[in-house]
């Protein structure tokens, strides 16, 4: 007498997904980067970069860190370190994260 019945698993529709969402990112990075010409890799460091500064993304527009290698130096900076640079930045000092970083190491 079977009391519960064998249930089927469920098939999986498209590429498995890992916890933390690395595959989606690799495939959103690939489209992205076919709809737009840029390189899949130069998405890859939009995106990593994003994750990092978040909303202050917002805040960094225009200033003197508004440079791709300014992004990379600031997410390499703790985050009150990153945050005084961007205040100071917004106030429209000529501030640059790489020269700080170069200069501490």
């Amino acid at each position: 007498m079977v009391i519960h019945p064998p249930v089927k698993q469920p098939r999986q529709v498209g590429a498995p997904v890992a916890k933390h969402g690395r595959a989606q990112e690799k495939a959103f990075a690939a489209s992205t980067a076919s709809l737009t010409g840029e390189s899949v890799r130069s998405i890859q460091r939009h995106l990593a970069r994003a994750e990092v500064l978040g909303n202050d993304l917002d805040r960094i527009f225009g200033t003197s860190l508004d440079k791709g290698v300014e992004l990379d130096a600031l997410i390499k900076r703790p985050e009150q370190a990153r945050k005084d640079l961007i205040e100071r930045a917004q106030s429209g000092e000529k501030i640059s994260a790489v020269k700080i970083l170069a200069h501490e190491e």
